[in-house]
């Protein structure tokens, strides 16, 4: 006797709806998804591609100063056309030093003094556009930001449904999921490129959406991570400003005593940033970020500094503050791939690509199995047009 066919599985078995929810979810707002990742590479490597082709500007500095910050500073603020917002020294050696102004930057050399002029527009209006698109979709702000938000949260059910598919399929044989097959039709390298490469990208890109939700509820966002590590409820969120013309900033500071006292306080290898106070405020706020390096998080101490010596009234290191408050400090670098520096930035390049390319494979693998199925019905009904009948026998 022949065996008899297998029947179809029920679509509500767990394993056959978990495929639906993931194939439907991803046809749904694949083009999203690859847009959200696409962005967020070009954003991750935009500052990258902005050294390399400014090397003029943002590489004139020496490792040692030859002259006072105080001239550096002054020589930056007479030249810079916007209100000042902050100070950076980075901590690469040549790197120039960076004046921050409410709506420009400018370089600085700080060897010579000599003010170095601004990037070409081209690098800043192109960062912004892509962080507008990648998350407001171009959109006003209040309409975007929760369109990707939910995205994020729709991303996370494709993915965890996606890492749960490949176990079910490859527990008992780890390599097919892990390995590619070789000499296999496009159709097959389709299948592989979804199947392996989405694996290998699923933690960092689980990583990418969690912290993604940050932007999009902020406040919910914190206030889950203070109950669940500090057991305690979020602080208020601070009241917004209101638009208009804002305070004057106080520039005549002892930036050369200042950075002394940073040199002494935090003895360390770090960028350092001095935040102009508003003027008829008797301190300022100075911040040092580690450099980040494998299982090396860029953690950030604060000193809060006296206006007219430059000496410390008091200390915010990282490691006094509680567990969410430095969870939340680290939330950029987690989102941006930051976090251990140039290991984590290339982990988190190569999964935007990855992840750029799943809803493309995804929808392949869809367009071939419908094909297959219409193909196999025409087959079948074709089959039983030709078979001859009892009566004709």
């Amino acid at each position: 006797m022949a065996p008899k066919p297998k029947a179809s599985p029920s679509p509500f078995h767990p394993k056959a709806l978990l495929f639906t929810v993931h194939l439907w979810l991803g046809l749904a707002s694949g083009l999203l998804f690859t847009l959200v990742c696409a962005t967020g590479f070009l954003i991750a490597l935009h500052p990258v591609l902005e050294t390399r082709f400014n090397q003029e500007i943002l590489n004139r500095g020496s490792a040692v100063s030859s002259v006072s910050a105080d001239v550096v500073v002054k020589n930056g603020l007479a030249k810079l056309a916007s209100p000042p917002r902050d100070f950076l020294i980075p901590v690469e050696k040549g790197a120039s030093w960076r004046l921050r102004g409410e709506e420009h930057r400018i370089y600085l050399d700080p060897n010579s003094g000599e003010a170095l002029g601004e990037l070409p527009a081209l690098w800043d209006d192109s960062y912004k556009t892509l962080v507008k698109l990648h998350r407001w979709l171009l959109l006003d702000s209040e309409v975007g930001r929760p369109i990707t938000g939910a995205a994020a949260i729709i991303y996370l059910f494709i993915l965890t449904s996606g890492a749960a598919l490949w176990l079910t399929k490859c527990y008992r044989n780890l390599t097919r999921g892990l390995t590619f097959r070789k000499g296999v039709g496009w159709k097959r390298a389709a299948y592989d490129a979804h199947l392996v490469l989405g694996i290998y990208a699923v933690l960092p890109l689980l990583l990418m959406s969690s912290t993604g939700l940050y932007w999009s509820y902020r406040e919910p966002y914190k206030a889950i991570v203070f109950t669940l590590l500090d057991g305690a409820p979020a602080p208020p969120p601070t009241p917004k400003k209101k638009k208009g013309e804002k305070p004057p900033k106080e520039t005549d500071l002892p930036y050369q005593k200042i950075l002394e006292t940073v040199g002494k306080e935090l003895p360390y290898p770090g960028e350092i940033r001095i935040f102009f106070p508003q003027k008829g405020e008797g301190t300022l706020e100075v911040e040092k970020v580690r450099v980040p390096e494998l299982f090396q998080l860029p953690t950030r101490d604060e000193l809060v500094l006296d206006v007219k010596t430059g000496g410390v009234v008091s200390r915010k290191p990282f490691e006094s503050q509680s567990r969410a408050r430095q969870l939340l400090s680290q939330m950029y670098n987690l989102h941006t791939g930051a976090v251990w520096g140039d290991f984590t930035l290339v982990l988190y390049l190569l999964a935007t690509a990855v992840g750029t390319s799943l809803p493309l494979t995804g929808t392949m693998m869809w367009w071939n199995r419908m094909r297959g199925q219409r193909r196999a019905k025409e087959i079948l009904a074709r089959r039983l047009r030709e078979k001859p009948t009892p009566e004709k026998a």
